[in-house]
């Protein structure tokens, strides 16, 4: 006589997932938090504002910050800020994703802000005489290093950026603490359903 042996009840996905050890003490929920706050000394980024950082606490591995305006609203220009703040301390490497600025436009605004002069001034430097224009590049690399690096290929796709982030960590030789993208809505949004 052949018996069928039952076949094992399979266990949801909520069920693998969740164990005694799901459930924690007070004690075990501090050891949590020391080892987050052990983290966050090394991965915390501020943006260089006192006071927006001190509500928002800065921006710590796997968080998503959106920044929103009307068109012409500044946002990429707040944006490069936050990237010069980040860049001007050594321990902190950027990737910023300029789908919308060409990267001559996005050294230009490196070298306003850096430079504290307007645009008109970094390009009549530029044209006029090589003695400003040295003392601009090195403005710019005094204050983001190479740890702030930059793609301006416009139209990506979420794999093209899954391949970019790889490169820059290779490039730098270390974890990326932020990449910024500017902006969302020129994502190429074809292989969106992967």
């Amino acid at each position: 006589d052949r018996r069928q042996e039952p076949e094992p009840i399979k266990k949801t996905a909520s069920e693998e997932r969740l164990s005694a050890s799901s459930i924690k003490t007070p004690r075990e929920l501090a050891q949590q938090y020391a080892a987050y706050i052990a983290q966050l000394r090394e991965s915390k980024i501020e943006l260089g504002w006192p006071d927006i950082d001190s509500r928002i606490r800065g921006i710590t591995a796997g968080e998503v910050m959106t920044i929103m305006a009307k068109c012409r609203g500044g946002k990429t220009a707040l944006l490069q800020n936050i990237l010069l703040n980040i860049g001007r301390r050594a321990t902190s490497t950027t990737l910023f994703l300029s789908m919308e600025q060409p990267g001559h436009q996005v050294f230009e605004r490196y070298a306003q802000m850096g430079c504290g002069q307007k645009g008109s001034y970094i390009e009549r430097s530029w044209q006029e005489s090589e003695q400003p224009v040295q003392a601009i590049i090195e403005s710019v690399a005094a204050d983001l290093g190479d740890r702030t690096l930059t793609c301006d290929e416009a139209g990506l796709k979420p794999s093209d950026i899954e391949q970019v982030i790889p490169m820059a960590e290779e490039r730098l030789g270390r974890k990326l603490n932020l990449v910024a993208i500017d902006y969302l809505g020129l994502i190429d949004g074809h292989d969106m359903d992967r």
